[in-house]
C-alpha cells in the first residue's frame, strides 16, 4: 500500500471500530512543522471533544524504528504513527514509549487528556506481505547512501568518484543512484546536477537496514577483556581505525559511560589485541568490524566513526540510555548534514 492508501484505510478502521469522526484531513508540507517527515493533520472529534493529530505514515514500523522516532522525536510537535499492522507486542512497546500509533485494523494508542485510548489485538484480514527490500537498500547500496549522506553534496560527483569513495564498483554506484531517483530521493537537476532529497526519511531506511544487511557482512569478531577501560588509553594511526557505538558517544558528547566497544579497522589490530590481552568470546562486549567507506570525515581526529554510523550503532542496541545519547548525537552532529 502507498502512504495515501495506508492513511486512508487508517481512518476508515477508526471510524468503524471506535465512535470517531473525521472531520478534516490537511496534507502537510514541510514548512508547517517542526517535523519536516509529517504527513498529514487529521482532526478527529470524539464526544464533545475535538483533536487536531500531526500524523507520519510508515509502510513498515518496528522496534528499531521506534526507537529512531523517539530519538529523533525531541523538540517537535508530538506526532502519531500510522502504518499497516502493530502487533499485540509492539503495541506494548509503543505505549512503554508513549508513541502514539494507529493502523489499518484498528489498533491505536492515543493520550489526549481527556481522551485515553489503547486497543490491541485486532487482527488483519489482509495478508500482510513484507516490503520488498530495494536494491539500493542491500549491502553495497547501504555502503553509497552512507557516502551520500555522511558527504553533503557527494551525488553531484562523478560515478567513479563515488564508487571510489564507498567502496563499490562502478556499476553499483550507478544503480543505487538510478534506485534513489526510482524511489524519490534523488533528483536529476541535468546541467544542475544531482540533488539528494529527503535525507532524514533516507537515514532511517539506512539506519533499519544497516545492521542486518550490511553490519553482518562486516567480518565481526567478538572479544572481551578483564579491563574495561582498556580503549581509553589506545591511540591509532591516523585513519585507520575508528570507535563508533558506546565508546564513540562518551568522546563525542562526555555523557555516555562506555559499557561496550564497537571498533571498525582498515588493518589487523594484532597489536592492539595482544597488548589489551583481548580474548575471543562470542557473548563479549567487544566488536571489532572492517571499515567499509573510502573518505575522511570531521571527527577523524578524534578517532570517532562518521556521526550516522556512531548513530546507527547507538539505535541498534535498543538500549534506553543509549537512545538518549543517540538522540544528542544527531541533534549535535547529524542535523546539520542532512536537516
Amino acid at each position: 500500500m502507498s502512504e495515501k492508501d495506508i492513511l486512508q484505510k487508517t481512518l476508515v478502521a477508526i471510524m468503524r471500530t471506535h465512535p470517531f469522526t473525521v472531520c478534516q484531513t490537511d496534507v502537510l508540507y514541510p514548512s508547517q512543522t517542526l517535523d519536516k517527515t509529517a504527513h498529514a493533520i487529521i482532526t478527529i472529534t470524539y464526544g464533545e471533544t475535538e483533536h487536531r493529530l500531526i500524523t507520519k505514515v510508515k509502510t513498515r514500523f518496528d522496534k528499531t524504528m521506534a526507537a529512531l522516532h523517539l530519538a529523533e522525536s525531541h523538540d517537535k510537535e508530538r506526532t502519531v504513527i500510522i502504518t499497516p499492522y502493530v502487533s499485540a507486542e509492539m503495541a506494548d512497546r509503543l505505549k512503554n514509549y508513549h508513541i502514539e500509533f494507529m493502523d489499518t485494523c484498528g489498533n491505536l494508542f492515543l493520550n489526549r487528556p481527556p481522551l485515553y485510548l489503547f486497543v490491541k489485538g485486532n487482527k488483519s484480514h489482509d495478508i500482510l506481505k513484507p516490503e520488498p527490500v530495494i536494491r539500493a537498500f542491500k549491502a553495497s547500496g547501504l555502503k553509497v547512501i552512507f557516502t551520500l549522506l555522511s558527504l553533503p553534496n557527494s551525488e553531484k560527483k562523478t560515478f567513479r568518484e563515488l564508487a571510489s569513495l564507498s567502496n563499490v564498483s562502478l556499476g553499483t554506484a550507478n544503480w543505487v543512484l538510478k534506485d534513489l531517483q526510482t524511489l524519490g530521493f534523488l533528483i536529476n537537476g541535468g546541467s544542475h546536477g544531482r540533488k539528494l532529497i529527503k535525507k532524514i526519511e533516507l537515514m532511517d531506511r539506512w539506519v533499519t537496514a544497516y545492521p542486518e544487511q550490511l553490519k553482518n557482512k562486516l567480518n565481526k569478531k567478538v572479544y572481551s577483556s578483564d579491563n574495561i577501560c582498556w580503549w581509553k588509553d589506545t591511540t591509532f594511526e591516523e585513519n585507520n581505525a575508528f570507535w563508533s557505538g558506546e565508546v564513540a558517544a562518551s568522546k563525542l558528547t562526555a555523557y555516555l559511560t562506555s559499557e561496550t566497544v564497537t571498533l571498525y579497522t582498515k588493518k589487523p589490530l594484532t597489536k592492539l589485541i595482544v597488548n589489551n590481552k583481548l580474548r575471543h568470546d562470542n557473548l563479549g562486549k567487544i566488536e571489532i568490524l572492517d571499515t567499509f567507506w573510502n573518505f575522511h570525515h570531521g571527527h577523524a581526529r578524534s578517532s570517532t566513526a562518521p556521526p550516522i554510523l556512531v548513530y546507527a550503532d547507538l539505535m541498534s542496541t535498543c538500549n534506553s540510555r543509549n537512545i538518549e545519547t543517540a538522540g544528542i548525537i544527531y541533534h549535535d552532529y547529524i542535523t546539520e548534514l542532512i536537516e
